[in-house]
């Protein structure tokens, strides 16, 4: 499985160029993560990353092909897409949205196989949802309603997983366990890639990162890029402290809340 790669991307909405002449390469097996501030493009990216949308110039290729060539089935074969705020469209049992993620391996029709109930109920048990699986879907809290559509997405076993905020409404527990589960999908050869806001979260579980503000690509790197106060600075406008930790991932918050979150850090 090869690279999922932007090549000169560039891409107008509304009369605006919101990417220009975006490059940036994600490696399989990997977990890479968009950053920047809000209206970067790093949303805009993600539907182009996926086929949803059309660039107006450049191309998006996984292993070396355009993913525009592909089917509609293909891709979603080989690409799972969790939007940001994702909607439930019908309220049906969990059980049954989650297998609604099997639809591309096995069409639309076709009975469940022995290896589609297996996957379901892997996705359940990763997402920690199968103790609410014949629950309706409308009964759910926003941060149950979240896991639940991740589980959509892994019981179709795609090549890559790709999750626009996928820790939106999730408490701290399950966002550390959705980041731990995402780092086990890459250690399986999956490629990952997420939109993140939170930058400690980033810094801790990210191979790589990819930097965007106003459009364009400001840095692409191993996520140790994320050590330098004067690259944040520039991206958010902000000032921020990295306190560093022996042994583990830094902290890194906007400066003068780093005196008071580094009292409490060991």
């Amino acid at each position: 499985m090869n690279a999922l790669v932007a090549s000169d991307v560039t891409k107008m909405l509304g009369g605006r160029e919101v990417l220009r002449s975006i490059d940036a390469r994600f490696a399989p097996g990997h977990v890479s993560v968009i950053l920047g501030p809000n209206g970067a493009g790093k949303s805009t990216l993600m539907g182009l990353l996926t086929g949803l949308h059309t660039p107006d110039r450049g191309a998006i290729t996984l292993d070396s092909q355009d993913i525009l060539a592909l089917s509609p089935r293909e891709r979603a074969r080989r690409i799972g897409y969790l939007p940001q705020s994702a909607a439930l469209h019908w309220d049906l049992d969990v059980r049954d949205l989650v297998a609604l993620g099997r639809i591309a391996r096995r069409g639309r029709f076709a009975r469940e196989t022995d290896a589609d109930c297996e996957a379901i109920a892997r996705a359940l048990a990763e997402t920690d949802t199968q103790g609410f699986a014949q629950r309706r879907a409308g009964s759910l809290s926003g941060g149950e309603r979240a896991r639940v559509l991740l589980a959509r997405v892994l019981a179709g076993e795609p090549d890559w997983i790709l999750a626009d905020e996928p820790l939106e409404s999730l408490d701290p527990a399950h966002q550390i366990e959705v980041l731990a589960l995402f780092r086990a999908i890459a250690a399986r050869g999956t490629g990952v890639v997420l939109v993140l806001h939170d930058l400690t979260l980033a810094h801790s579980m990210a191979d790589e990162i990819l930097m965007l503000k106003d459009g364009r690509v400001v840095a692409h790197g191993p996520r140790d890029i994320m050590e330098s106060p004067g690259l944040l600075q520039s991206v958010y406008g902000l000032a921020f402290d990295v306190i560093e930790r022996a042994g583990a991932p830094s902290v890194i918050v906007p400066s003068g809340l780093g005196a008071a979150a580094g009292s409490g850090i060991k």
